[in-house]
């Protein structure tokens, strides 16, 4: 699956694309199957989302940025944590 660039932003935010990998960061491990895990935060927000069904997941064009690799700031979203560690986590 491809995805279209949706602010300047992204086109500058490294990409990395995994496969059956799993990370571990400081709210635990994050694993992805055969997928690409993609990571989005708000223009103006430093919370990064990787759960497509998380309540906070930015959709709108031109209001996020979006990237592959685990974001340096490790601000991540409690929600898909959440969602993550129950299983229900659904990626992009």
């Amino acid at each position: 699956m491809s995805y279209a660039l949706t602010s300047p932003q992204a086109a500058l935010a490294p990409v990395l694309q995994t496969s059956g990998a799993s990370f571990e960061s400081r709210k635990g491990t994050h694993s992805c199957e055969g997928a690409t895990i993609a990571y989005r935060r708000r223009n103006e927000s430093n919370t990064w989302h990787w759960c497509e069904n998380c309540s906070n997941w930015p959709t709108t064009p031109r209001t996020y940025v979006e990237r592959r690799d685990e974001p340096k700031s490790r601000e991540l979203c409690e929600e898909c944590s959440g969602l993550q560690n129950k299983g229900n986590c659904t990626g992009p």
